[in-house]
């Protein structure tokens, strides 16, 4: 066999590795009813910010980080918003919550709702070994498809049979920008987490600020209005502007 054969043989056998890894990840999250993750999100290079999730099936989840809380009890969501103490309430379910568990801060474990996660992942494989948070870790890299210019790495433990952490980068601007999440206990069960957990609880003078569904879908004519809106539900703003001439 040809030296340039072997290498091809040697390259399809990493790809497979990876690959197979990622399917058993999302065999482990998947057949699980529910997962609890303490862990640090840092945006390199700031500094790491510690977060929490609890996911439960079918339909429950709770995201704590350092600018709030959003949780659902698969009929109603809550968000709240430490900086200003407030909070909003309003009906919805997982269907309405998959924004959030596929943001780069919550990736890694996106798997646990969404089996599919890794569908149009392209070149996957087996990198190098090494230790996170104790634990003996294999960094297995992928391409991304659906998001131009974005690649991603899991670590993935094999006694675990998941993922302790993940590195989304993305280029913007020119710009490399990381999002780097490594789990400091990670607990993967066959049994429902506390579903308390799900069920807000405002905290001491939080105040809930009153948004209906139509709040949402309507255009305001008031800028302070509107962001006042947005900045309660946590939602990026939409500008359209322009000048008779």
């Amino acid at each position: 066999m040809s030296m340039i054969a072997v290498a091809g043989v040697a390259a399809l056998l990493a790809q497979s590795s990876g690959q197979d890894m990622l399917a058993k990840h999302v065999a482990t999250l998947s057949s699980a009813k529910s997962l609890t993750v303490t862990y640090t999100v840092q945006q390199i290079p700031a500094a790491p910010e510690d977060y929490k999730l609890v996911f439960n099936k079918p339909n429950m989840l709770r995201i704590e980080s350092p600018s709030g809380i959003i949780q659902t009890d698969g009929k109603t969501i809550w968000e709240y918003i430490k900086s200003s103490n407030e909070y909003t309430e309003l009906p919805g379910d997982m269907k309405t919550m998959m924004g959030y568990v596929n943001k780069p801060e919550v990736y890694a474990w996106a798997a646990f709702f969404m089996p599919d996660q890794f569908k149009g992942v392209t070149n996957a494989s087996a990198g190098k070994k090494m230790t996170m948070k104790g634990a003996s870790v294999t960094e297995v890299n992928f391409t991304i498809s659906s998001m131009k210019n974005q690649t991603g790495t899991l670590y993935f433990d094999p006694v675990l049979g998941a993922a302790r952490g993940a590195s989304m980068k993305a280029a913007r601007g020119g710009d490399s920008v990381e999002t780097l999440l490594k789990a400091k206990d990670i607990q993967i069960s066959d049994k429902d987490a506390d579903t308390g957990l799900f069920t807000f609880s405002a905290p001491a003078g939080a105040k809930k600020v009153e948004v209906s569904a139509g709040d949402l879908a309507k255009w305001y004519h008031d800028l302070d209005e509107g962001l006042k809106v947005a900045k309660a539900t946590n939602r990026m703003v939409f500008l359209d502007f322009g000048a008779v001439w």
